[in-house]
């Protein structure tokens, strides 16, 4: 929408420019033509007007691209800190889920829930960390 304006703009005053200088046989405005010094003074303020509006029209563009990448860059941290806390439980539940008879801690009678409670303490700690070192913010 600028860009049509500034468009509009530049060919009125391209317009009034050429009127202002017409000096043919077929068209004389030599007595008028300090009554186009207005109209010419106003395009170029528009002009101007315009071009201050595209630049702040490129600046609310640029931060809103800047916001959306800073919001998908927390996104991304987010599932990367939760992709770390996991891998350690998915290691051991991927261990001690293959079907071997000889696995050490396998008929401990408190086998399982010792595992589980790895699972979880691993997770609580990196949770910890991450927290620590000021990843969540």
């Amino acid at each position: 929408m600028v860009n049509s304006l500034a468009t509009t703009v530049e060919e009125q005053s391209f317009c009034f420019q050429s009127l202002k200088s017409a000096r043919t046989s077929a068209l004389n405005l030599v007595e008028i033509a300090s009554d186009f010094d207005v109209p010419v003074s106003s395009i170029n303020y528009v002009d101007r007007a315009v071009v201050r509006l595209d630049k702040r029209v490129h600046g609310l563009r640029h931060r809103y691209e800047m916001s959306i990448g800073e919001k998908t860059n927390r996104r991304l941290a987010f599932l990367t800190i939760i992709s770390a806390v996991l891998l350690p439980a998915t290691l051991i539940a991927g261990i001690y889920g293959m079907n071997f008879d000889n696995m050490p801690g396998l008929h401990i009678p408190f086998g399982y829930p010792i595992a589980l409670s790895a699972m979880v303490l691993v997770a609580a700690g990196m949770i910890w960390l991450f927290w620590k070192r000021g990843w969540f913010e």
